[in-house]
């Protein structure tokens, strides 16, 4: 119980420290659209994978590229940030929950739609 407790409280202080990092430390005007949605961090601390969403879809390979690119820095942010003995490896992933509940939305609508339909034959 306490390891999961931990590894929220980990994955909670990475989350605002890397948004703070990226509103207020890089310069990248691409990498300034994301919001980073949520941290997840292995049971050895060794990970921390970083989701973020934006919404410049069209630009989503370019900003994942700027991300990717400013991993060190924000890495060595973190190791001055956090009072940690290491800090995790940083990897970011595309946060497609949003769009994976908009497909669910559209399905649920088209299917009342569809029982609608065949309430009134």
């Amino acid at each position: 119980m306490g390891d999961s407790l931990r590894m929220r409280r980990v994955s909670e202080l990475i989350r605002q420290s890397v948004a703070e990092v990226i509103n207020n430390e890089i310069n990248d005007p691409k990498v300034k659209d994301v919001v980073i949605t949520d941290v997840r961090v292995t049971k050895d601390l060794a990970l921390a994978k970083i989701f973020f969403t934006t919404y410049n879809r069209k630009e989503l390979g370019t900003i994942k590229k700027g991300l990717d690119r400013t991993t060190g820095y924000i890495h060595k942010r973190l190791t001055k940030l956090l009072h940690l003995k290491r800090v995790p490896k940083i990897e970011f992933l595309f946060d497609e929950v949003e769009e994976y509940g908009a497909k669910i939305e559209a399905l649920i609508k088209d299917n009342s739609r569809n029982d609608s339909f065949t309430d009134e034959n």
